[in-house]
């Protein structure tokens, strides 16, 4: 089995973190992308919310500050105290691009300068997979996986989300771009 890390901005603010809207600075973009942020409890400053009545067509950038061919990405959707689970993301599209104003532009229908990146429910490639699963309704971590056939190495990697779960606005509440780490010989994996 294949083993993954983390691969995170330089630093976890809106410069390497945007979204077309925010519902709050109580909300912000850049807690979703960050490892100290909660994945239980209360959704204050762990996650991010799109603007009040925005609950489709969203768009959230990650710049990694350098190129990486990234090829699994973990996220856990969006709830509250483990309800409100409607405001998950849901159907989305990933792409990359080494192109700054490709990632400086949030408008949800402009694909200038990106390439879509196909995604997988399993590692080995086989059951296409286009959607974020809404998470469990219980206040506790439901890690998720998407697969990328990606063997490009972007700066720039973007979730578009058509929709959500039901609510009147969307969020998630992390999201960790990974790349498959190298087996080493005479290492015994687990």
């Amino acid at each position: 089995m294949a083993r993954y890390k983390s691969q995170y901005p330089p630093s976890f603010d809106s410069t390497y973190i945007k979204a077309t809207t925010e519902f709050s600075v109580s909300y912000p973009t850049y807690a979703t992308a960050s490892p100290y942020s909660d994945l239980t409890g209360g959704s204050d400053y762990n996650q991010w919310y799109s603007g009040s009545g925005e609950d489709t067509n969203q768009r959230f950038h990650i710049d990694l500050g350098l190129a990486k061919a990234i090829k699994r990405i973990y996220y856990e959707n969006s709830h509250t105290d483990g309800i409100k689970t409607g405001r998950g993301a849901k159907n989305i599209i990933v792409q990359g691009s080494n192109e700054a104003s490709a990632f400086a532009n949030l408008e949800y229908l402009t694909d200038d300068d990106w390439t879509d990146i196909a995604t997988y429910a399993d590692q080995d490639l086989t059951v296409v997979k286009t959607l974020f699963d809404e998470h469990v309704g219980l206040d506790q971590p439901d890690p998720k996986y998407l697969y990328l056939d990606n063997d490009v190495k972007y700066r720039y990697y973007a979730i578009k989300i058509a929709d959500n779960y039901g609510e009147t606005f969307m969020g998630i509440r992390r999201v960790e771009l990974q790349k498959r780490q190298p087996r080493r010989p005479g290492i015994i994996y687990y």
